[in-house]
Order: C-alpha cells, then sequence, then structure tokens
C-alpha cells in the first residue's frame, strides 16, 4: 500500500557555549521526531526574500498531516527514509500551518 506522507521529518536542536575566552560557538544537537511527512524537490528554482534580506532559493517543499514540535523560520530540520537515510537536512525558510496540514519550505 502506498502512504502519503512515506518520510519522516526531526528538527535538529542547536545549542551555543561560551569558551573560556569568551567567543560563542553553536553546535548541533539530537534530532527530535516531529512526525511523518512527504518531501518534493522544487521544479524550478523560486527565489524567495528571507527576513533578513537575503535572497535564497527554495529547493524542497515538505508537507505533513501535523507536526508536534516547532518547526518555524530558521530551524535545521531534516528528512529521512523508511529505511533511516538521510535525504535533506537544511534550515527552514518558510513554514505554513493551516488546519488540515503543514507545508515547509526549506
Amino acid at each position: 500500500m502506498v502512504s502519503q506522507y512515506p518520510h519522516r521529518l526531526y528538527v535538529v536542536s542547536v545549542g551555543s557555549s561560551r569558551d573560556v575566552d569568551g567567543y560563542v560557538s553553536s553546535h548541533e544537537g539530537m534530532e527530535v521526531f516531529v512526525g511523518n511527512c512527504r518531501m518534493e524537490t522544487a521544479g524550478k528554482a523560486n527565489a524567495v526574500v528571507r527576513d533578513d534580506g537575503t535572497q535564497t532559493y527554495v529547493t524542497a517543499v515538505i508537507y505533513a498531516k501535523s507536526v508536534d514540535g516547532d518547526v518555524t523560520s530558521g530551524n535545521i530540520i531534516c528528512v529521512r527514509d523508511a529505511y533511516g537515510n538521510q535525504l535533506i537536512r537544511k534550515d527552514v525558510i518558510n513554514c505554513s500551518k493551516t488546519q488540515l496540514h503543514v507545508r515547509i519550505w526549506v
């Protein structure tokens, strides 16, 4: 049977720490499962202007029925297939949550 949401969506926790000299360094933590999803690569390059004014291109759109975690612009997400292989790992450009589904542009 074909599943509408064959992939798994994870949010990557990002932390920061300060060393003895006062320099701040960020590091990626563990992946937190937020729900099943379907990833579709962008058919054409879509240019998007981000909140900070930089221009970036959408490479994929992720569709989900619902997500249990906090997926907002700037978070790092990871999409894996049913076997655990990583399909994409990027930061979120935009996220739209409606009553029926969630769309995430990366």
